[in-house]
């Protein structure tokens, strides 16, 4: 493969994240490193700090597009988190740019304080709608912040055609345009969109949401994917095979995009 991917997730008790770092120190699927420190309660941000250059080491150190990486970022308390466009992250995304890999930004739970706007609706929480406002609010914390000016060759990946952004990000510009409040990017947000971005089709089988996708990002920029195990592979085959696009789309998103992103050797 040509791509590492961090699945970057919080585990809000030391037993379960002890049990994460077993299963995949023990995965024969997933190459990790065995030194690396696990983050749990009581540690302080220097050790974070710490923890995400060992993580940097290891991906430095590691034959390109072979890896994947399990990262965590709770401090002490389940709610002391840091979002990866704090500035102790900017060695991570250095070494990702000088890779010329892309990223890939796995969905997550919200943390419990935020989560209480789902209170009483457990339906809205995973997949159906919690992940994707996660994900969302986080890449654009990281369009905000300035990251992408800083690293402008970043490689970045969204699954679920882009978690809501392609229908969202012209209204937030929009009134960024006209309230600014100080944001530290250097471009309008759909520039990174355009040009740093890449999206998946996992979970999202619906044709009219493609084309929105489409429309906004280009087709060169989407990738199909399946979201297994939320979603099986045959429901996303069968709409992909059958979904109103053309040809030359279908063999681009299904195949041509992803070899050209991740440099597969096919």
């Amino acid at each position: 493969m040509g791509g590492i991917f961090l699945n970057y997730r919080v585990i809000y008790d030391p037993s379960g994240l002890r049990r994460w770092h077993k299963i995949f120190i023990n995965s024969p699927h997933v190459k990790y490193p065995k030194e690396a420190v696990i983050v749990e309660q009581g540690q302080r941000p220097a050790h974070l700090y710490f923890i995400i250059n060992r993580l940097v080491e290891y991906v430095l150190g590691s034959e390109k597009g072979e890896e994947n990486l399990i990262g965590f970022s709770q401090i002490d308390t389940p709610d002391n988190y840091k979002y990866l466009d704090d500035p102790i992250f900017r060695p991570f995304w250095a070494e990702l740019e000088k890779l010329d890999v892309p990223f890939y930004m796995h969905p997550r739970e919200p943390h419990p304080e935020n989560l209480k706007q789902m209170q009483g609706h457990p339906w809205l929480e995973g997949a159906a709608w919690a992940f994707g406002v996660e994900t969302a609010t986080h890449t654009l914390r990281l369009m905000c912040s300035g990251v992408f000016d800083e690293f402008p060759k970043l490689k970045y990946i969204l699954g679920h055609l882009g978690e809501t952004l392609s229908f969202c990000i012209w209204r937030a510009q929009n009134r960024i345009n006209k309230t600014g409040r100080g944001i530290p990017a250097k471009r309008p947000l759909p520039d990174y969109i355009q040009d740093n971005m890449w999206y998946t089709t996992s979970g999202q089988y619906h044709t009219s949401s493609l084309l929105n996708a489409m429309m906004e990002f280009d087709s060169d920029r989407v990738l199909f994917a399946t979201d297994f195990p939320f979603e099986t592979v045959e429901d996303a085959c069968v709409w992909f095979d059958n979904c109103t696009i053309s040809e030359n789309d279908r063999y681009k998103i299904g195949r041509e995009n992803a070899i050209k992103l991740l440099k597969l050797n096919l």
